[in-house]
């Protein structure tokens, strides 16, 4: 098996850890303290911590979840859910492609307007039915 290094200190091995992590998120003027369990990796000589994709997606599940809104996760789940690509579920909702991008790649949060347009769209059958009467009849 091959041992990463470390690319700050050049000298210690990369060894996989657990950290738990105080996020605070200003939301509408206040401030949440959201704690988190990530996956790092620390140098065994310098000790410090490197963090992934896989860090910062969790990170951003958690302040969805604090903030009470969909996850990427379940944004994703949602669009395939209806069988529908990026650009047929843009096309359908008048939501951007690039916005779905960002908020299915947890780039972007979106705000509890299009958290509730998006649970509307889950909810019901004849939303999503309406909402096809409304795209075709532009």
């Amino acid at each position: 098996m091959n041992k990463k290094r470390c690319v700050l200190c050049g000298r210690g091995d990369l060894r996989a850890a657990s950290v738990s992590r105080d996020i605070d998120y200003q939301d509408d003027g206040k401030t949440l303290r959201i704690r988190v369990k990530l996956p790092a990796e620390k140098c065994t000589n310098c000790g410090e911590l490197f963090f992934g994709p896989q860090a910062a997606r969790i990170e951003h599940a958690a302040v969805c979840r604090a903030l009470g809104l969909l996850t990427s996760d379940e944004i994703i789940n949602l669009r395939e859910s209806l069988g529908l690509s990026q650009d047929e579920f843009s096309e359908l909702t008048g939501i951007g492609r690039a916005t779905i991008s960002r908020w299915e790649r947890g780039r972007l949060l979106q705000n509890k307007a299009m958290d509730h347009y998006l649970r509307l769209v889950k909810k019901s059958k004849n939303n999503l039915k309406y909402l096809r009467e409304i795209a075709h009849a532009k």
